[in-house]
């Protein structure tokens, strides 16, 4: 079994082997086949819709299973695609391999190829295959695998183009082949979903809102309006869901002496009371219209319901769109606030610091200017102590008059010497004025008068001074 890796080449508009272990003129690359059923023209909305498989038969005879992918690193949404190739491959082997080989490529660096041993594929593929034929042994594909036969059976061997599926496309043909195995048509050419049908490809499962080109088409969503082995192929699906395992029912058939599908229909038909028909006929079709009532109300609840929660959600969102919104603004006056305070705030910071400062220093120079002024005021009453002691202690001049001995004669010629305080050079004292006899012009009796001599004018100097540092002692006392 050889290996081709497909991929999309922009330059060459089509797809292009990546990577292969064929020969490069192996007659498959030479031919169209294989590039056409590589490209499953993805749409956009297919971009979600994982892994298909394709299985189809080359010119020579050889099988080729597809398994593909939407892939988009290109510039259109296309298949990315792993192809086994080689001779003797069977539907059976492609829906056993289909269902569950592990080592298909799902996209990333693919490594180096090299070409696997048929056989060993071959006994992967049958343990895949017998595990899934339990599966669709189940009801719950019933009425799907029942529609599908009904579909293959009327069309025989031409295209068949299938819609409204469920479940897993290989798990439905796994049955659909186990059932009328190759009496229905030998071939057994599919594809699990494409977007559009593929000539060279029997039985195509199109993708939601696919295109059938074919006039063989099927809705496994409902019954179909006339089918007359409607009721037999119901019971044939029956029968088979009711076997055990595969073995089992291989050997039913084999027992029945079935070799043709007129034989599998004709044995078929014998589960089925003849004068019944019309009313089982009837009660089928009314169940069925029950199931599609009751689907469509439940798929209309469920539908209603979707919708009103995507509105609460998109309220939600709206709602929780304009609360940012609002925090945001919030946020931002808050925000604005802040610096404004915070400017604010460091402005008369640093004003109240500056007259801290201002105060600190007027302070500093008023203590200063204390310790000076005290300074002077002690100075100034060590003056006045002074002087009022030279005052008080001083000596009458020897020719002063009785009852002038207590004023005091400086001597004119004296000098002061320094005083300590603000005084900074002598004090020189003024000369005295000498006193002259005062005559009057009439002194008829002779007698010599002594005229009265005004006050020592260095007595009211002193006294003029002493009173003027009283008065600054007391101010300055007041001002401490």
């Amino acid at each position: 079994m050889h290996q081709v890796i497909l991929l999309y080449s922009r330059q060459a508009g089509g797809f292009r082997p990546a990577a292969s272990t064929l020969p490069t003129d192996d007659p498959v690359f030479a031919g169209s086949q294989l590039t056409i059923l590589a490209d499953a023209a993805y749409r956009n909305q297919d971009a979600h819709v994982g892994s298909s498989f394709c299985y189809a038969r080359t010119p020579d005879d050889r099988g080729m299973i597809l398994h593909r992918f939407p892939d988009g690193d290109t510039d259109r949404l296309s298949a990315a695609t792993h192809v086994l190739i080689g001779d003797k491959v069977a539907a059976g082997m492609a829906l056993g391999l289909a269902s569950g080989w592990p080592h298909w490529w799902r996209g990333g660096p693919w490594g180096e190829l090299y070409p696997l041993d048929r056989d060993h594929l071959l006994e992967q593929a049958q343990e895949q295959l017998r595990r899934q034929q339990h599966t669709a042994r189940s009801r719950t594909i019933e009425e799907e695998l029942t529609r599908l036969i009904v579909a293959l059976v009327d069309v025989g061997s031409a295209p068949l183009a299938i819609t409204g599926h469920t479940h897993d496309p290989a798990l439905l043909l796994i049955a659909a082949r186990d059932i009328l195995r190759d009496w229905a048509s030998p071939d057994w050419s599919f594809s699990t979903g494409e977007p559009v049908q593929h000539s060279g490809v029997r039985i195509t499962f199109l993708l939601p809102d696919g295109q059938p080109h074919s006039d063989g088409y099927a809705d496994l969503a409902s019954y179909p309006q006339h089918s007359p082995q409607l009721i037999t192929i119901a019971n044939l699906v029956r029968a088979y869901t009711n076997s055990p395992d595969p073995a089992t029912w291989s050997t039913l058939l084999e027992k029945a002496g079935i070799n043709t599908l007129d034989d599998l229909l004709s044995w078929a038909e014998g589960f089925t009371p003849t004068p019944g028909t019309e009313d089982l006929r009837r009660t089928l079709n009314d169940n069925h219209n029950q199931q599609i009532t009751a689907l469509k109300a439940t798929a209309q609840s469920a539908q209603d319901a979707l919708q009103h929660e995507i509105f609460e959600l998109t309220e939600q969102r709206d709602g929780a769109a304009r609360a940012s919104v609002t925090l945001q603004k919030q946020w931002t006056s808050a925000r604005n606030q802040w610096t404004e305070i915070r400017e604010v705030l460091e402005t008369e910071n640093q004003q109240a610091a500056a007259r801290l400062a201002e105060l600190e220093q007027r302070a500093l120079s008023a203590e200063q200017q204390n310790d000076h002024l005290s300074a002077e005021n002690d100075s100034l009453r060590d003056d006045v102590s002074r002087m009022q002691d030279q005052l008080v202690t001083a000596p009458p001049p020897a020719s002063a008059p009785a009852g002038r001995a207590g004023l005091i004669h400086p001597d004119p010629d004296a000098t002061v010497g320094t005083l300590p305080g603000s005084h900074t050079g002598p004090f020189t004292l003024p000369r005295a004025a000498v006193a002259q006899p005062h005559v009057t012009g009439d002194n008829e009796n002779g007698d010599d008068h002594l005229p009265v001599q005004p006050l020592d004018r260095l007595q009211l100097i002193l006294v003029g001074v002493a009173y003027i540092l009283l008065i600054l002692v007391a101010f300055l006392s007041e001002t401490r």
